[in-house]
């Protein structure tokens, strides 16, 4: 098995020594794992865990007191662990170079020499494909699209005509690019889709999570910029200028003509209203809904999307309505025996008067 002091560039000498064969979390750990500990709300590590050691941020070693194998503290302990990755779990990612002769590549298309098309991918006409990208099986490349250098599409994404990827993007499976947006003209008649014939742009290190949509635009590009991560299952629509950097999670919905920042994050189930623009530096929390144009950095929750520290207020408010129900209708008991006792005191004094009248009169 290999050494640590083989594996890790600054592993203390004392656990250079220490013999590792596969990496492992807490929960799953195997004879021989190495694990972590960087998140001060991680779990203590068990007393009866098999692995053989583990690398631990600075400040947590408590949580490893109990833990039978060998602790290494060491700042930085997940980088140190991520980069062991590629060493002792790499992906399979197989060794079919080239273009195979089960792919469909059209006469007019461009493929680079060290590109690889697996068998049941499909390359249309002037379509471009760089160097070093891999298409896999059942991957569709429209007419007219451009794969620049070291492009991943997985398989069954489809990218329609007129979607052009920059270098380093990864379409994941079941992917959409480059369909018709959402667009109708609606009458007595009934609704009525309209033309779009615009493209999509996909910036540069774009990851574009399984069974998401891109929508084309109208009639300019839709834009997704530089080094945005788009999780599993979100709808970019037509026309949108996604700013670089951007993070949306999954089930997050960009609305037809967004223009968004830089570093804009959108947690799940997000959305954002049609035509609207977001600043760079905003982050919508979970469900909360963007409905106006937001011009501030910060986080914003709820729907509407406010600022959190107002949306706290609301929600702290909200929690207390049952008691203030409660509240409520005691007050409204008590003001309704205030209000009788008034009318009773009112009618024994409009009786006294009466009575002193009369005497009076006679």
């Amino acid at each position: 098995m290999p050494l640590l002091g083989d594996l890790l560039t600054n592993c203390p000498p004392s656990a250079a020594d220490v013999e590792v064969n596969g990496l492992g979390t807490v929960a799953h750990a195997k004879p021989g794992d190495l694990l972590f500990l960087a998140d001060p709300k991680s779990s203590r590590l068990p007393a009866e865990s098999p692995a053989a050691a583990v690398l631990v941020e600075p400040g947590l070693e408590a949580k490893a007191k109990d833990f039978p194998g060998v602790v290494i503290p060491m700042a930085g302990a997940r980088a140190a662990f991520l980069s062991l990755l590629p060493t002792l779990s790499p992906r399979r990612t197989g060794d079919v170079r080239g273009v195979s002769k089960s792919a469909f590549v059209h006469a007019s298309a461009k493929v680079a020499d060290d590109a690889t098309v697996h068998a049941g991918a499909t390359i249309s006409e002037h379509a471009v494909v760089g160097a070093g990208c891999v298409v896999f099986p059942g991957a569709f490349v429209g007419p007219g699209c451009t794969l620049g250098e070291n492009v991943t599409l997985h398989p069954n994404c489809v990218l329609h005509d007129g979607v052009h990827l920059a270098d380093g993007v990864t379409v994941q499976a079941g992917a959409v690019l480059g369909q018709d947006g959402f667009g109708f003209d609606s009458d007595a008649r009934g609704h009525h889709h309209l033309p779009h014939h615009g493209g999509v742009q996909i910036g540069a290190g774009v990851l574009v999570g399984a069974n998401s949509t891109v929508a084309r635009g109208m009639i300019a590009d839709t834009y997704v910029g530089a080094g945005t991560v788009i999780d599993a299952q979100v709808v970019i629509a037509h026309n949108c200028d996604i700013g670089p950097h951007n993070l949306f999670c999954s089930q997050v919905g960009i609305a037809g003509s967004v223009t968004t920042g830089a570093f804009v994050i959108a947690a799940g189930q997000a959305g954002i209203a049609d035509h609207v623009t977001v600043c760079g530096g905003v982050t919508l929390g979970s469900n909360a809904g963007m409905s106006r144009d937001c011009k501030t950095p910060g986080t914003y929750l709820g729907l509407p999307a406010q600022p959190a520290d107002a949306e706290a207020k609301v929600v702290i408010a909200s929690r207390k309505l049952p008691e203030m129900r409660r509240t409520v209708k005691e007050l409204q008991k008590q003001v309704a025996l205030l209000a009788a006792k008034i009318e009773r005191l009112e009618a024994e004094e409009s009786d006294d008067d009466l009575g002193l009248s009369l005497r009076d009169a006679a």
